[in-house]
């Protein structure tokens, strides 16, 4: 883990420890043995389908429900338990391996059930509110999910290098509408247990289970597309060992530099598959052969739904599209892919069967003054030092 990481890492554990003494002062809620074993279960279950986000994060879809055990029990007691059942699910699934991963979540758990616990006792307390309701619910437990996505997107910021900003922005659009139904499900745990029980806590199990299985269907069908890309980008290249990897190193380049200008969430997710596919067209074409008509990337793939805001890109790469009449955003995506192919043969330095763009086709799509903070993002790049992986 890079020492950024692990310092956050350790204001993270800090602050852990800090609500758990702020959180003492809350006080706790008369309830039987058989309530907390219930909660005790639901929160190993959960914990244990949890969902694993591709930098090894976790979703936490059990947050929820521990966030709602606040509300019922207290807040020390619901840490407790959401933290006993987040290290057995953790040595189920990874034995005694990523203690650092462990820990991060961990100390998500116990700030966010934390600011839960001392939001419901600020709120309780509000002459406007005075007492349990939902409306106290609802505002502690949306206290809590931020508090927690915050902390993920700082968290993996500090080990990327990338900025909070752009990795919270793009965590909202993936994920917002989850972080919602966490809200949704830690108030109605609070408002149909004391009535229901066991069978409230089933319910909202329920709900969640149902939610992480959307989530996880959602990131397997990006995945698989990801990976569809990556095929299409390999077979350009099987039939030319010259190209090798050039696609790959192309949208890593061409990442380096929209994560520069400040892109984030989809423009750098359109980004990367416009770099991936730029070459397409190249598919059992050997160096000197023309194209054949009709064939160009944004041609080959007009009829690939979930490409629809990549083809613009593309077309403006192929030549196929007017700049003067695209998109803004649109131009400088394809004029950074173009300098990325571009960048990669210069580094290369070796002749390879690729498309080499032309300053006449370059200059069309960005004018001299727009191309200057992509020429400054490169210069950093390129600087003794840069990183050159997105």
């Amino acid at each position: 883990m890079p020492r950024l990481g692990r310092s956050f890492l350790a204001a993270e554990l800090v602050g852990a420890l800090v609500m758990v003494v702020l959180a003492a002062g809350t006080g706790t809620v008369r309830v039987t043995i058989l309530d907390v074993a219930f909660i005790g279960a639901a929160l190993l279950l959960l914990s244990v389908f949890d969902v694993w986000l591709p930098h090894g994060d976790s979703a936490d879809i059990a947050q929820a429900l521990a966030i709602g055990a606040v509300f019922i029990i207290g807040a020390v007691p619901a840490m407790g338990m959401a933290c006993l059942a987040r290290v057995i699910a953790h040595i189920f699934r990874h034995r005694l391996d990523r203690s650092d991963q462990l820990l991060h979540l961990l100390s998500r758990r116990i700030i966010g059930l934390g600011v839960a616990g001392l939001a419901y006792a600020w709120l309780v307390a509000w002459e406007p509110i005075r007492g349990p309701s939902t409306a106290a619910y609802i505002l502690a437990a949306s206290a809590a999910v931020l508090t927690d996505a915050v902390l993920l997107q700082a968290y993996t910021a500090s080990r990327h290098h990338q900025s909070m900003a752009r990795l919270f922005a793009g965590g909202l659009r993936l994920q917002g509408l989850m972080w919602g139904a966490y809200v949704s499900v830690s108030a109605l745990t609070a408002i149909l247990f004391p009535d229901m029980g066991a069978w409230g806590l089933l319910l909202m199990s329920g709900l969640l289970i149902v939610m992480r299985q959307s989530f996880s269907l959602l990131l397997d069908i990006r995945g698989a597309y990801q990976a569809t890309m990556a095929a299409l980008a390999a077979a350009v290249e099987a039939h030319d060992p010259r190209r090798q990897g050039h696609a790959d190193r192309v949208a890593a380049l061409a990442r380096a530099i929209g994560i520069e200008l400040g892109l984030h969430g989809r423009d750098l997710e359109r980004l990367g598959y416009a770099a991936l596919l730029h070459d397409v067209d190249l598919i059992g074409t050997a160096e000197g052969e023309e194209v054949v008509p009709g064939t160009r990337p944004s041609e080959l793939l007009a009829d690939v739904k979930f490409l629809a805001d990549v083809l613009p890109v593309l077309a403006m790469c192929d030549g196929a599209g007017r700049s003067e009449d695209a998109a803004e955003r649109d131009r400088l995506l394809a004029y950074i892919v173009c300098r990325a192919s571009n960048l990669d043969d210069l580094i290369k330095h070796e002749t390879a069967a690729v498309r080499i763009y032309s300053q006449d086709a370059m200059g069309a799509i960005l004018s001299t003054n727009e191309r200057e903070p992509v020429e400054r993002a490169v210069w950093r790049l390129l600087a003794p030092g840069a990183r050159l992986s997105a």
